[in-house]
């Protein structure tokens, strides 16, 4: 069963926080599920991981499903499956094989398509729960309960 912790951020730049604790504990393969309403803040988190790494233009991938950006150490592929309808279009598009690459981070917003394809030991749900105009509750389960204490620590300290 997987583990868990909740947390609530105060705003989107608190998330974006959040999100570059996690780029400094991770590492490929390993795919992020990202679950929340429109606007919850799925993007703004992966704009957190992604400055980690000096990338300051991170935009949503609504319409073109996927953006990739690579990192000193290995590429992250910012998937949005909203707008996908079936597993076939997932193979036409080519995203099979992102989700078999051995040496990248997958951030997958809209993630129910390709939940058979996901490893769970290397795979994180990060599900978004909109609280207020700017406050956001941030769920994450994981079967690393390392990975998850670890965060959780890097987060308290953010925080506090």
């Amino acid at each position: 069963m997987n583990e868990g912790f909740s947390i609530e951020s105060s705003s989107p730049r608190k998330t974006k926080n959040i999100g570059r604790k996690l780029a400094s504990l991770i590492e490929p393969p390993f795919d992020i599920l990202l679950k929340g309403e429109l606007g919850a803040g799925k993007t703004e988190f992966v704009r957190g991981f992604l400055s980690y790494w000096g990338h300051k233009i991170v935009r949503s991938p609504s319409f073109t499903v996927v953006n990739s950006f690579e990192t000193p150490k290995y590429t992250v592929h910012h998937i949005d499956l909203f707008r996908i309808r079936d597993t076939e279009e997932i193979l036409v598009r080519g995203i099979l094989d992102l989700l078999l690459e051995n040496d990248s981070i997958r951030f997958i917003e809209w993630p129910e398509l390709v939940q058979d394809f996901i490893s769970p030991e290397k795979s994180m749900m990060l599900e978004i729960e909109i609280l207020g105009t700017r406050r956001r509750a941030l769920h994450f389960r994981c079967m690393d309960k390392k990975l998850l204490k670890d965060l959780k620590v890097l987060i308290h300290y953010e925080i506090e």
